[in-house]
């Protein structure tokens, strides 16, 4: 289930790697911003004719109450599992504000309904290589031509380091162009040379699929008895342009690792 569309692009990536790796998808659906509760409704009675495993793709207010609506339908008790997936956290621990509360008085039957859900994102940029781009950002913007004045501590905005990582892409697909004597105006003739490519950036490593995508680190997290979702499993790009995948558990009390 998809909306707007940044949350489509989302959906529509995820649903072709599904289908690269032969994963069936039973139900396909988009709806316009604002939906109804009638609407989500026929949406999830659809879904509990088609299907089990639910990959949700919407913004905040839009996720909680398609989870409530789906916990009232009976679909939260463990018969089916709900994958919500957002962009960037702030943090490693994704809390409650972020995830299931909200000011309709329902917050406890909310709780109870996300224990159903895995929560997807990317993985929070919280390498010091990256807190020392957003500081060296700001400062730069006090400089002509943007000659801002801003107050102490200011960072940049934290998709600043995907910004970067971007145009470095760009110009290594230049380059590459030119060298093959391309024409880099060219978006098909790019759009070849971005294919597959690997460096380490200020948001980490950057690896690009065969199609022009990145592939990013991310994570899942799960609900904790501390209201909060943590991280529970994580897929990193390594320094070697391989990617490494990880799932911790609890065993008597105990974390471990796979």
């Amino acid at each position: 289930m998809t909306p707007s569309t940044t949350d489509r692009h989302t959906a529509l990536n995820s649903c072709r790697t599904f289908k690269d790796k032969n994963v069936t998808i039973g139900y396909e659906v988009s709806y316009d911003n604002n939906p109804g509760i009638r609407v989500v409704q026929n949406i999830l009675k659809k879904t509990i004719r088609e299907g089990r495993i639910v990959v949700l793709c919407a913004p905040k207010v839009d996720r909680r109450m398609i989870i409530l609506e789906a916990h009232d339908m009976g679909m939260t008790n463990g018969d089916y599992v709900f994958y919500t997936v957002e962009m960037l956290p702030d943090e490693d621990v994704i809390s409650a504000e972020e995830t299931y509360l909200g000011d309709d008085g329902r917050n406890e039957d909310a709780r109870k309904a996300f224990e159903a859900v895995f929560h997807m994102s990317l993985a929070a940029l919280t390498a010091s290589e990256v807190d020392d781009f957003t500081i060296e950002v700001a400062k730069r913007l006090e400089d002509p031509p943007w000659s801002m004045t801003l107050p102490p501590d200011t960072k940049g905005n934290k998709y600043a380091a995907f910004l970067h990582d971007a145009m470095i892409l760009y110009i290594l697909a230049v380059n590459d162009t030119v060298s093959d004597k391309k024409d880099y105006r060219n978006g098909a003739i790019m759009l070849e040379a971005i294919a597959n490519k690997f460096f380490k950036g200020i948001s980490g490593n950057v690896l690009i699929d065969e199609y022009g995508d990145r592939e990013p680190d991310y994570w899942i997290t799960d609900l904790q008895e501390n209201g909060a979702f943590e991280k529970i499993a994580e897929v990193v790009n390594l320094d070697d342009g391989s990617r490494m995948a990880t799932v911790s558990f609890t065993v008597n009390g105990l974390i471990s690792s796979l």
